[in-house]
């Protein structure tokens, strides 16, 4: 990522995009002791550049706005998504804005009809990580041995735990288990420092489910969990 000066405020260039390509537009600006990050109104352009007809009648933004709220965001009467934190939980800040609008790119796949990809949220996952625990070092795709002397890669590291980020799916969940297994059982013994983050906001009933399998053989969060957690940056450990 890179920024770029607009006016007093910063552009913030992020490799995340809507289902066409284009990219999310994140602005910030400082608001005396607070950072106000913000996308100018150009996701709803984008939507209805895409042929989504939002219309003037606000009603039909309420499942935009339930995706804001979600991630303790908002979108104004004018139209933008926005969210203020203080100037010292500024990457949190920046990841709930992020995390609003890849929630309305998904939003936006599930109305056009194309297939969600999975590499955002491990992107997402990282971010709120980050805010989590900011003075930790986040390693990505980390690699370990396990009984099968097979390489196990993992999303991230974060001091000594293994991180995965996954989709409330049996066949994720069965792939999961079968790496955990393989690494419990290796010299090292790992049962306690694995972590596994479960997407729960669209599928809450089957991301529990999923988490209950997974916890058998390892720690397993929502991803509201870890959202939540985030919060008390500095504070949870």
């Amino acid at each position: 990522m890179r920024c770029n000066p607009v006016g007093e405020a910063v552009e913030v260039l992020t490799p995340f995009t809507f289902a066409d390509g284009d990219g999310l537009d994140v602005f910030a600006q400082a608001h005396g002791s607070q950072v106000h990050f913000f996308d100018d109104g150009f996701t709803l352009m984008h939507l209805h550049g895409v042929g989504i007809d939002l219309g003037n009648d606000q009603k039909r933004w309420r499942p935009l706005r339930s995706i804001a709220e979600a991630n303790s965001a908002n979108l104004s009467d004018q139209g933008v998504f926005e969210t203020l934190c203080p100037t010292e939980a500024a990457s949190l800040g920046f990841a709930r804005l992020v995390s609003t609008l890849l929630g309305v790119a998904a939003w936006e796949r599930d109305q056009i009809g194309v297939a969600q990809d999975p590499a955002w949220f491990i992107d997402e996952v990282a971010m709120y990580l980050k805010a989590w625990k900011p003075i930790e070092k986040l390693i990505e795709s980390p690699s370990v041995r396990g009984l099968s002397r097979r390489t196990l890669k993992f999303n991230f590291q974060l001091g000594n735990q293994y991180i995965d980020a996954i989709q409330p799916h049996g066949i994720s969940t069965g792939a999961e288990l079968r790496k955990i297994v393989d690494l419990n059982a290796g010299p090292l013994g790992m049962h306690s420092n694995v972590l596994v983050v479960v997407d729960d906001r669209l599928q809450p009933d089957a991301a529990k489910q999923e988490i209950g399998i997974l916890g058998r053989v390892a720690e397993a969060w929502p991803m509201t969990g870890l959202i939540a957690a985030s919060g008390q940056a500095g504070r949870v450990q």
